[in-house]
């Protein structure tokens, strides 16, 4: 190598040593008036005089603008619903539809709705905070895209940068309301002010139960009782991507059990759900064990079944003593009483 050449390598490592001092931010403590600041800048460079001098309070603050925040978590929690209709399931059960906002931009995500098997929290007249079984699937998430654009702050080619109105993305909710459990929301009319809260619980737990497997459970058999058929109705009017996957399985049944012919929810849409859906409604006012043992046309292998208990203990129990004489494993079920796990949200990055 010539001299030329050794000169021009040794003067590009001194360029690169010296960008790579000037490009470190390193602290450099100051005495000024008992109080410590920080200078930010080079230790070795000879022009600490004229750079930025801060307070370890101005350095939180700063470090403040870079941490990462949840979206709409200072929006109030509570929002006035728009009354819809209200139909009657029978006697003592309705099926109340309200406008509700579901905009990210407004409703924080650890409040909205997003998990089959959540409850809504209703006050009704500002009265006391009632849970309802919520009857919708969870809402659809390509509705949230404009929303979802805008908190990124990205923006398009040729845009103008300037303020924008907040978008609202506003959905149907469905509530079963029985009157024995909320008398107040049951005769509500629609003059009444309703408003809806941060939705109760994190949903069913599906994932550690594995029975979002569809290649573990091909067959999932769903048994509700009570408020649990709005529920199962969630379950089954979701898109094929979410909650069960209903397409992707071999079968999905749903075996109701009600105490007469009267009490029947949503009995107009079992011919839709078979229809649109796949899931075909056996209806018992006798016992699950004897609708179970009556259905000629299920054929099912007990290590590839999966079981969904939708309804309170006994339920459960009347359930499992099924599954027992199935020799169906308990592994392969689970309930609505078991939730799902709380999201961990980030709070802030590791510092190196």
């Amino acid at each position: 190598m010539d001299k030329r050449s050794r000169g021009d390598e040794l003067g590009i490592r001194q360029f690169g040593i010296a960008m790579a001092m000037r490009a470190t931010p390193t602290r450099v403590s100051l005495a000024t008036r008992g109080q410590k600041r920080w200078r930010c800048g080079s230790e070795s460079s000879s022009q600490d005089a004229g750079r930025a001098v801060y307070t370890q309070e101005e350095l939180d603050v700063r470090s403040a603008w870079y941490e990462p925040n949840v979206a709409a978590n200072d929006q109030p929690a509570w929002r006035k619903a728009e009354w819809k209709q209200a139909d009657r399931m029978h006697a003592k059960a309705k099926d109340l539809v309200l406008m509700v906002e579901t905009s990210r931009e407004l409703v924080a995500r650890e409040n909205a709705y997003t998990a089959v098997g959540q409850k809504a929290r209703v006050k009704v007249a500002g009265g006391e905070v009632l849970l309802v079984p919520v009857a919708t699937a969870p809402f659809p998430l390509d509705r949230q895209r404009a929303a979802l654009f805008k908190l990124k702050g990205d923006m398009f080619a040729g845009e103008i940068k300037e303020a924008k109105e907040e978008i609202n993305v506003v959905e149907e909710l469905h509530l079963l309301v029985l009157e024995e459990e909320h008398p107040d929301l049951f005769r509500a009319e629609g003059d009444e002010t309703i408003e809806v809260g941060p939705f109760h619980g994190n949903g069913i737990d599906l994932r550690n139960s594995l029975m979002h497997s569809v290649y573990r459970f091909k067959k999932v058999l769903l048994f509700a009782e009570g408020s649990g058929i709005a529920t199962a109705k969630a379950f089954i009017e979701a898109p094929g991507d979410q909650a069960l996957t209903i397409p992707m399985r071999e079968e999905v049944k749903l075996y109701y059990k009600v105490p007469n012919q009267e009490s029947v929810c949503y009995k107009h849409l079992f011919e839709e759900w078979e229809s649109k859906h796949g899931v075909k409604t056996v209806l018992t006012t006798s016992s699950f064990q004897d609708a179970f043992d009556d259905d000629d046309e299920l054929e099912y292998d007990p290590e590839t079944t999966g079981i969904i208990v939708l309804g309170d203990e006994d339920t459960c129990a009347e359930v499992y003593e099924l599954m027992e004489d199935a020799e169906i494993p308990k592994t392969a079920a689970v309930s609505s009483m078991q939730e799902a796990l709380k999201l961990q949200y980030l709070k802030a990055t590791k510092m190196f």
